[in-house]
């Protein structure tokens, strides 16, 4: 019987496998009773592989598992009924038949809980990634890829309950998300309880889904035996570009000389930023073996710029493909005091600054007959200048 399920596993029995098993059953001895038996454990869908004339329903079964990928996707896109119902009409599928693969799909082995364990574990490797990472000196390029990794992980665990949304009660799930996000650990339980309800077949993910909400720190057996090392040339590789220009930015202080050839490999990476940040490493440190001066190396790099731009409150929620993005905007200069950035009233407000170093004042011209500025306060580094006009278009409200 075993033999026969693993033929069945994908759900086709070709001509060939029907004679293979023809030849196994003669060889083993076994009789046409006991063949019969041994189908008789099998479901009614399974037995009707065995039929007479199923060679002869291959076709038939490959459209049918074509079918199911392409309705696996159409759930994960949110599809409406019409578009779904178009689906089953272009493919040639009965009700009967597109109910089957729906529960073939949406069950506990059904492609959607299937990549909802892959993306699941994906989540779970960056968090053993941040907690590894975490817990090393915390230079600006390894809190820089703190962040990219906490946000991948956010993904990889958004990616997760928009499967488990798709494979089971999609409006209970999704009016459970913003629970399981909370600042309150009894809502968060109470909801990731009622998510696995909602989801028949996702109780073996219950477990591991505890751990990325309830937010709980890597413990060192859960970290594993990755150090920052394998972590790096690891992630130099991943699929996330982000990523692996971070992990190539923190290798350029690494003692450990076996992350530059790694770094040398992706400074040909197709991504522009995993490119540039790759080939300063390689740069900055042939310079340094040249007894070069690294004073005068004043340029600041796009990761270092979308560092100092998510640093920034203002900034802080943006995603890494926001932050890029922004990045290719910014111009970085020097401002030698005394210097006005902005003027009150000035009704040129395109311009957004980001203090990088230093400080700055901030002033309102005072109402009365004694004129004369009034200080509102004093930026330091991380200080934005003139965000107000850049949202609302109104002429700058403050001297800085």
């Amino acid at each position: 019987a075993s033999t026969v399920r693993e033929m069945i596993g994908d759900g086709l029995v070709r001509p060939t496998e029907l004679r293979l098993l023809e030849g196994v059953r003669k060889q083993l001895g076994i009789s046409e009773r006991e063949h019969e038996q041994i189908l008789g454990r099998l479901s009614e869908e399974e037995r009707h592989l065995f039929s007479e004339g199923s060679g002869a329903r291959v076709e038939v079964q490959a459209q049918l598992s074509c079918y199911q990928v392409a309705l696996a996707e159409g759930l994960l896109r949110g599809a409406p009924e019409t578009e779904i119902a178009d689906l089953r009409r272009s493919f040639g599928v009965d009700e009967k038949r597109h109910r089957v693969a729906l529960a073939r799909i949406r069950g506990a082995s059904g492609e959607l809980l299937s990549r909802a364990r892959q993306r699941l574990d994906r989540a779970l490797g960056l968090r053993r990634d941040l907690g590894t990472i975490g817990a090393t000196e915390p230079t600006a390029a390894r809190v820089f890829l703190c962040y990219l990794l906490g946000n991948a992980r956010d993904e990889a665990l958004g990616r997760v309950l928009d499967l488990l949304e798709a494979a089971g009660d999609g409006p209970m799930i999704q009016a459970l998300r913003r629970k399981l996000t909370g600042d309150e650990p009894e809502e968060r339980s109470k909801a990731l309880g009622l998510l696995v309800e909602a989801c028949p077949g996702a109780e073996e993910l219950a477990g591991d889904l505890e751990l990325l909400v309830e937010q709980r720190p890597v413990t060192v057996q859960e970290a594993g035996g990755d150090g920052e090392v394998e972590i790096l040339l690891r992630l130099m590789a991943d699929v996330d570009p982000y990523l692996r220009a971070g992990a190539a930015w923190v290798a350029a202080d690494h003692p450990d000389a076996s992350l530059l050839e790694a770094v040398a490999s992706v400074s040909r990476d197709h991504h522009p930023l995993v490119r540039e940040t790759a080939v300063g490493v390689v740069e900055e440190q042939e310079m340094t073996k040249g007894g070069g001066d690294e004073k005068g190396m004043v340029r600041v790099s796009t990761i270092q710029t979308m560092h100092f731009l998510q640093a920034v409150p203002f900034f802080s929620e943006l995603g890494p493909g926001n932050l890029y993005d922004l990045a290719q905007f910014a111009v970085e200069g020097a401002v030698d005091p005394p210097r006005t950035l902005v003027e009150e009233g000035d009704p040129d407000s395109d311009a957004l600054f980001v203090l990088i170093s230093g400080r700055a004042t901030v002033t309102h011209a005072a109402e009365g007959e004694g004129g004369g500025e009034r200080l509102l306060g004093t930026l330091g580094p991380g200080g934005v200048v003139g965000e107000l006009s850049v949202l609302d278009g109104k002429p700058r409200s403050a001297t800085v």
